[in-house]
C-alpha cells in the first residue's frame, strides 16, 4: 500500500478495475453465484457437459445448448437474479470527487458504480464509444449490462464474438487511450475465477504496448502458479490486503490530500434530503 501511495504523491492518476467482489459485499450477486443459479435450471444431462460449474460463460453456453430455453429467457433470468437492487457503496460514492480517479473499468453486470457516482459518471460501451465525455470520470463496462441486453457478454461464444468482431475495436481503442500514462488498479477479483482470468487476459493483450503500471489487490492467502506467472507476465504488483480495508485507506489518504468533505450520503440519500426540505 505504501508504495501505491507513494506513487499518488507522485502524481499518477488512477484507472480502477472492480471486480465483482465489492459487489457481493453490497448484496449483488457474483459470477459464481450466478453461474450456480443457471446451472440448477439445466436438466440431469446437460448438468453432465458443464466441465466447470464455476464460470459463469460455461454454464450459460450449456444452457443454450441444450433444449432449456432461448438466449432471451437466459438473459431474463440473469436480470432476474439481481431483483432491482439499488444498492451503493459510500467508499465508491467519494471517489468521482478525486481528480486522482479518471475511470473505473468493470466486467461485472450490477449497478454499483453507476448508483454509487450518481451522475458523476460517462458510461463508455459499444453502443457510445464515439461520445466520450471528458469532464467526467468514465465508466468502461466490458461485459455490457441490462440496459443494453442484446449486446452483454455471458456466453463462451459472446466472447468468442469479443475476440473477433470489429464491433468491439472502438471500444478497446477508447481505453488504450484511457490507460496511457496512468496507474491501474485491479480491486475485488477473484483469480481462481477461470472467466475473470479469461477476460482480464484477452483485455490486458489488446493494451499491446500501452499496458500501464498496475497493482492487483486481493485478500486471497492461496493463489494458483497459474495466475502468479500471469501477473509476473504482464508485471502487475500483487497487493495482499483485504479490499475494503483497502479501499478505506484509499479513501483517507484522498480525503487528506484534497480535504473531499467526507460524507456517507449517495446520491439516493441525497435527493431524499433535497425532496424534503
Amino acid at each position: 500500500m505504501t508504495n501505491f501511495i507513494n506513487r499518488l504523491r507522485d502524481g499518477e492518476n488512477i484507472v480502477l478495475w472492480i471486480g465483482d467482489i465489492l459487489g457481493k459485499l453490497m448484496g449483488y450477486p457474483s459470477k459464481r453465484d450466478l453461474a450456480k443459479l443457471i446451472y440448477e435450471d439445466l436438466d440431469k444431462y446437460s448438468k453432465l457437459e458443464v466441465a466447470n460449474i464455476n464460470s459463469l460463460a460455461e454454464v450459460c453456453q450449456v444452457y443454450l445448448d441444450s433444449v432449456t430455453g432461448s438466449k432471451l429467457k437466459l438473459l431474463n433470468r440473469l436480470r432476474n437474479s439481481y431483483s432491482n437492487s439499488k444498492a451503493t457503496s459510500d467508499l465508491l460514492y467519494l471517489f468521482p470527487k478525486s481528480p486522482f480517479i479518471s475511470a473505473v473499468v468493470t466486467t461485472n453486470f450490477d449497478t454499483l458504480i453507476e448508483n454509487s457516482y450518481g451522475s458523476d459518471i460517462f458510461k463508455v460501451d459499444v453502443q457510445n464509444e464515439f461520445e466520450i465525455e471528458a469532464n467526467l470520470p468514465r465508466l468502461y463496462k466490458i461485459n455490457g449490462d441490462f440496459e443494453h441486453i442484446d449486446k452483454m457478454l455471458v456466453t463462451k461464444q459472446d466472447f468468442r464474438k469479443l475476440k473477433l468482431l470489429s464491433l468491439y475495436n472502438p471500444l478497446f481503442e477508447n481505453l488504450k487511450r484511457e490507460l496511457k500514462g496512468k496507474l491501474l488498479l485491479f480491486i475485488g477479483y477473484d483469480l481462481e475465477d477461470p472467466d475473470t482470468r479469461e477476460i482480464l487476459s484477452f483485455v490486458y493483450d489488446k493494451l499491446g504496448d500501452s499496458k500501464p503500471n498496475a497493482y492487483f489487490v486481493t485478500s486471497s492467502s492461496i493463489i494458483n502458479t497459474e495466475t502468479i506467472n500471469w501477473l509476473n507476465s504482464n508485471e502487475i504488483k500483487l497487493l495482499k490486503q483485504n479490499e475494503m480495508e483497502f479501499l478505506n485507506e484509499l479513501k483517507k489518504y484522498l480525503i487528506e490530500k484534497q480535504h473531499i468533505f467526507e460524507t456517507t450520503d449517495t446520491p439516493q440519500e441525497l435527493s431524499v434530503k433535497k425532496k424534503y426540505r
